[in-house]
């Protein structure tokens, strides 16, 4: 009956002898949180004293309470800190070997050590350094050989001149021509893909640049790019390489050369591998090349700017839209439609996106007439005036006390309408607005009533590439006209004591009555919530006749594209 208490006696022992292993570490977690912390946000921020600071620290404060692994882990990024980033080989020497001696399995982090690195390890270690890292590779290679053909066709003159870039670095390519091209394509396959990607080259002095991504730069392989200098009319004239004889870069681990980059400039740096980086450091410095809204090929998009980098948000078999990239093709009818086949792909790049042609909306609009004059209220005069139930003014003032107005704008009729837009071609668009005026004046002495009627018809000139299948801000300019009356007042003063002998100074409401034909312009923009809907807000002038002025109209409104 006392052997159960001894067994628990014994087993109670045996748990603090193994105590060490699972206890003897309470500063391991949050150690390890500031090591990466010193890595991810300041080695790769380039901030190499404060990682190092950092790293020290860490050191310091564990004292006895962290395993010789974690300290072994930070002594082997100081050497990393030292070797790659402050070209100290010496200090970083010395850091690894204060790490082996804590933990003599410490491994070194292959991604962040260059090759003079690795060899620093392998001193501090005695182990015989990787292949790659004591490979002797010049800075400048000669032009890359294409796949089968050795010099690839074309005139033009390109770069990178190197035969191997390091795995996840973006490869900026620069190229020139005698040729009078319009549109500059860099076509480009990673290693292990089936379709060509394509970046439009900008014109920056003498060169036409652009960069691939490091996005597609991250499997070890021959990567195959080429480029095409196209007219306006898009003819080719002149390339770099071709489909078949491409030029080839070999992606690999490490390598001595040194890292690609546009004529005279520096080299862009290393991305990180997203799988590597924090999820909230996605998308910032710390994690360069990496995005944190980024869409991959099959992921759901409306718009060519949410997908990743080489990809295209284009039509799938459901209905729907993905990101893809461009497709191979023989003939125009193997593209989506709007694209022409380009050199065996198809140019969805250059292709209208689709849109909803039809539009319906919903307007409030509110008109300001500028008025001035004097002696408004005297017979002859362009205004009618009112008493203040409405009874029409029929007196005859005191001469120059007819009531003057010193101008400025007065708030008139307001208007609800509403419009049907369809868009003819791309930008160009037809408008018609109809609706009701509210906020007429009385009935004119000459017996003329408030026409309430508002009939417009509208051409408009939407600004933007595809503007009607994205998202956000899309302005337009119109032109227009129709029929419609502004009836606008301010209140004056007038003199009339034969006819107001009770009240020689009444106040009179002088009504302006503009219309009832007129043209229209302005400017105006709507904010599209998506490609479908969108708030519109219309700044606009019409300038009435045959009773002629200019009134300012301003609308806000809602529109649904169908």
């Amino acid at each position: 009956m006392y052997r159960r208490p001894a067994f628990f006696a014994l087993l109670v022992a045996a748990m603090v002898l193994g105590a060490p292993t699972g206890f003897a570490a309470p500063r391991d977690a949050a150690a390890t949180k500031k090591i990466d912390e010193a890595i991810n946000n300041l080695y790769l921020a380039t901030q190499f004293d404060k990682a190092e600071a950092l790293l020290k620290g860490v050191i310091d404060a564990c004292e006895d309470r962290c395993s010789p692994q974690v300290k072994g882990r930070a002594w082997m990024y100081i050497g990393i800190v030292r070797g790659s980033g402050k070209q100290d080989l010496g200090g970083a020497q010395e850091a690894f070997s204060q790490a082996v001696a804590l933990d003599p399995s410490v491994k070194l982090d292959d991604a962040l050590a260059t090759p003079q690195t690795h060899q620093a390890f392998a001193a501090a270690t005695g182990a015989p350094a990787p292949a790659a890292a004591t490979k002797a590779a010049p800075a400048t290679e000669a032009p890359a050989a294409a796949g089968a053909g050795g010099a690839v066709p074309g005139n033009m003159e390109c770069t990178p001149n190197v035969k191997e870039v390091e795995a996840q670095r973006p490869i900026p390519v620069a190229c020139t021509t005698d040729e009078p091209a319009v549109k500059v394509t860099l076509r480009y396959m990673p290693f292990g893909g089936e379709t060509w990607q394509q970046v439009t080259m900008t014109k920056k002095g003498e060169y036409w640049q652009g960069e691939i991504p490091c996005a597609d730069t991250g499997v070890n392989g021959k990567l195959k790019f080429y480029v095409q200098a196209k007219d306006k009319d898009g003819e080719e004239l002149d390339s770099f390489g071709s489909k078949k004889q491409a030029s080839e870069i070999q992606i690999v681990g490490r390598t001595d050369a040194e890292p690609p980059s546009y004529p005279g400039q520096a080299a862009p740096a290393k991305c990180m591998d997203a799988s590597a980086c924090p999820e909230d450091m996605i998308g910032t410095p710390a994690c360069p090349g990496t995005k944190k809204s980024s869409k991959g090929s099959g992921t759901l998009c409306e718009s060519t700017s949410d997908c990743d980098s080489g990809l295209f948000c284009l039509p799938n078999d459901s209905g729907g839209r993905t990101c893809q990239s461009a497709p191979s093709c023989e003939t125009a009818a193997d593209c989506p439609s709007g694209a022409a086949c380009t050199n065996g792909t198809c140019d969805v790049e250059n292709m209208s996106a689709p849109f909803k042609k039809n539009w319906l909306g919903l307007h409030f609009a509110a008109d300001f007439a500028f008025l001035s004059g004097s002696n408004v209220c005297t017979r002859g005069s362009s205004f009618d005036c009112y008493y203040a139930g409405g009874h029409p003014y029929t007196g005859t003032p005191v001469q120059n006390q007819g009531g003057n107005l010193n101008g400025g704008a007065a708030p008139g009729t307001v208007r609800l309408l509403l419009s049907y837009e369809r868009v003819i071609w791309r930008n160009l668009a037809g408008e018609v607005r109809a609706g009701f005026a509210f906020n007429g004046g009385p009935k004119a002495p000459d017996g003329t009533s408030f026409l309430p009627i508002h009939l417009e018809l509208r051409a408009k000139y939407w600004f933007g590439r595809d503007v009607f299948s994205k998202k956000g801000f899309r302005p337009y300019g119109y032109l227009g006209g129709g029929i419609a009356q502004v009836d606008a007042k301010l209140t004056v003063t007038v003199y009339d004591p034969v006819s107001n002998p009770a009240q020689p100074t009444p106040q009179l409401d002088a009504y302006r009555k503009f219309g009832q034909s007129f043209i229209s312009f302005g400017v105006g923009a709507m904010y599209a919530f998506a490609p479908t809907h969108g708030l519109v807000l219309n700044v606009g002038a019409m300038y009435l006749f045959p009773a002629s002025g200019l009134v300012l109209e301003p609308t806000l409104g809602y529109e649904i594209g169908f």
